[in-house]
């Protein structure tokens, strides 16, 4: 037997791919997609707190939420975007933000730019793992409908 052969058949073996088959696969994938989500969502809110503690930038994180989830043309999608301090506060794409990144200093500098690789990986994660909740429960009710 080769290596990959073996490989395989340790995967199809092991614990996490049995349960499947024991009608329980779909309702463990769903709760663990659901608290992978959560945790995204956490994880953007204390982005969004951390860049409003920078006081000195005249842009913060703001975790946007679609409110009304039973309307075709919103979906509940949570996601950051970088928004102006003031009265008349506004969204602001990254082309926006950059040419200030050289007048601040190496330590503010440094954060928002890891600020805005987080942003751009929870927004990605955000949306992939609502995509895979919608196919699990999808997946969740076409089982339960054999059953």
């Amino acid at each position: 037997m080769n290596t990959k052969n073996k490989e395989n058949k340790v995967l199809l073996t092991d614990a996490v791919y049995k349960r499947a088959f024991k009608g329980k696969g779909a309702v463990e994938w769903l709760s663990r997609l659901r608290r992978d989500y959560e945790l995204v969502i956490d994880e953007m809110k204390q982005l969004s707190d951390d860049s409003k503690k920078l006081s000195s930038l005249p842009w913060y994180l703001f975790r946007h939420q679609r409110k009304d989830l039973n309307t075709q043309y919103c979906n509940g999608q949570f996601y950051l975007v970088w928004r102006s301090y003031g009265s008349k506060s506004y969204t602001l794409k990254w082309e926006k933000v950059q040419p200030y990144l050289k007048n601040i200093s190496v330590e503010q500098r440094e954060w928002v730019l890891e600020a805005q690789e987080q942003l751009l990986l929870l927004n990605a994660r955000e949306m992939t793992l609502r995509f895979c909740i919608n196919r699990a429960e999808k997946c969740s009710e076409a089982i339960e409908a054999l059953e």
